[in-house]
């Protein structure tokens, strides 16, 4: 598991093994084409805390936009590839 915190203050416990999933890659690959697709990706990497981050989001924002859901997911993936160089 590795414990991640945004900028935002958005806290969660990601279990690493889940990233080595196929399906994450076609939603990852499915996200690049089509950015709604952005939905399974949030799926696959926060699982059960898919819901805090929304719930997050508005708390802090007053909405859960595409713009400030992929800021997130974006800061997420960068602070799992800066722990695995460590």
């Amino acid at each position: 598991m590795a414990h991640v915190k945004t900028a935002s203050g958005f806290e969660a416990d990601i279990n690493e093994d889940a990233l080595d999933d196929y399906r994450l890659v076609k939603a990852i690959r499915a996200a690049q084409e089509e950015p709604t697709a952005i939905v399974d990706v949030v799926g696959f990497v926060l699982g059960e805390d898919e819901d805090k981050l929304i719930d997050h989001l508005i708390a802090t924002t007053g909405r859960a936009s595409m713009e400030s859901i992929n800021a997130e997911v974006t800061e997420i993936f960068t602070q799992l590839g800066e722990a695995k160089k460590k």
